[in-house]
């Protein structure tokens, strides 16, 4: 009797089934996108932290300041509002998280017209578009980054492509750059609202921006191939070096090219 011969679908899948393991291994989880996925994670979830901490007695003295300079003028306008809300903060919780920081900056013009030792630096061009550039980054790192952590679950952790990746080291460096910026942000919040050295200091809200920020460039920087590594690199630095002196040519004319 002659012996039966294996069939095509007995032998079982071939390299070049589509059912074999070749796709699934080019779609299997990556360290990279888990790394960038929780970091861009915790660059967002960082902006409802407490960024700064501030002696509730200097809240205190602010809010005294607001309400002062409101009774002065005989009106009240929707920033003073925003800023009694923001004295009521300090006052009772002694922090403001990033998001206050972001209502911060976005009023910091007409904060001049509340606190005497704010309308100085409101006159001053050079730090009003410096303001400008504080709250575009602040938006921005926000939004990309909820954007980052999205792109990763959508496509399941697999690999990213060389723009994601050029996008994660700028993201990334500009979180640590912020994270270290901070502390002239606290001189500023220091300056408003008076007082001692030690009545501000970073909150925990910080120390996730600096720890998002740095694994976010981390996973770019070492997410590359050996196919792509000239791309990325290249391109993170080109693009880093044209938005410097954007912002250079912003801070010095007040517009762009």
């Amino acid at each position: 009797m002659q012996e039966p011969q294996d069939t095509p679908e007995s032998a079982g899948p071939s390299r070049d089934d589509p059912a074999g393991p070749s796709p699934r291994a080019r779609g299997r989880v990556r360290v990279t996108s888990c790394a960038g996925t929780c970091a861009a994670l915790l660059l967002g979830l960082c902006f409802f932290l407490d960024w700064v901490r501030v002696d509730p007695a200097l809240g205190t003295r602010f809010l005294d300041g607001v309400e002062k300079a409101i009774a002065e003028k005989g009106e009240k306008t929707p920033v003073d509002e925003h800023f009694l809300t923001i004295g009521h903060t300090l006052e009772n919780q002694g922090a403001l998280t990033g998001m206050d920081i972001i209502f911060w900056v976005r009023s910091a013009g007409a904060f001049g017209e509340t606190i005497e030792s704010a309308r100085a630096r409101a006159e001053d061009q050079h730090t009003q578009r410096i303001l400008v550039i504080a709250r575009l980054l602040l938006y921005a790192l926000l939004l990309v980054a909820f954007l980052l952590a999205a792109y990763f679950l959508f496509h399941r952790f697999r690999r990213a492509t060389a723009p994601i990746l050029i996008l994660c080291i700028l993201v990334g460096a500009t979180a640590v750059v912020l994270a270290g910026g901070l502390h002239y942000a606290y001189g500023l919040v220091q300056d408003a609202i008076g007082g001692s050295a030690q009545g501000v200091s970073p909150g925990p809200g910080a120390k996730v921006l600096l720890a998002g920020g740095a694994l976010l460039s981390l996973a770019g920087v070492f997410g590359v191939t050996g196919r792509n590594f000239y791309r990325v690199y290249v391109g993170a630095g080109v693009t880093a070096a044209g938005l410097v002196l954007l912002g250079q040519r912003f801070l010095q004319t007040g517009s762009l090219p």
